[in-house]
């Protein structure tokens, strides 16, 4: 996606702050080309996954989860279904 709003093929398109961090990192002169226009309440991320290689010490330095910090992605779907929002196509063209 991010590649596709360079090259302007879409106009916008969603990008997880902890991607965003991660580009600001590691690929600055990706970041300079992209401009935030708007932000979300924060939400909790996908799972991360490590190899099994990964020392549980690293492990350690991650917040902890329950199943009930996600009910709010759960309550922001059923709020764009309420208001009739289209769900994104799959796939760019």
């Amino acid at each position: 996606m991010i590649e596709h709003v360079i090259a302007g093929k879409i106009d916008v398109g969603p990008l997880d702050s902890y991607v965003h961090d991660l580009l600001k990192r590691n690929e600055p002169e990706t970041t300079v080309r992209l401009r935030t226009v708007e932000s979300t309440a924060m939400t909790p991320i996908p799972p991360l996954v490590v190899s099994s290689t990964v020392d549980v010490l690293v492990m350690t330095r991650f917040a902890a989860v329950k199943p009930t910090d996600y009910a709010v992605l759960l309550s922001q779907a059923r709020e764009a279904d309420r208001q009739e929002i289209p769900t994104p196509a799959l796939g760019l063209p």
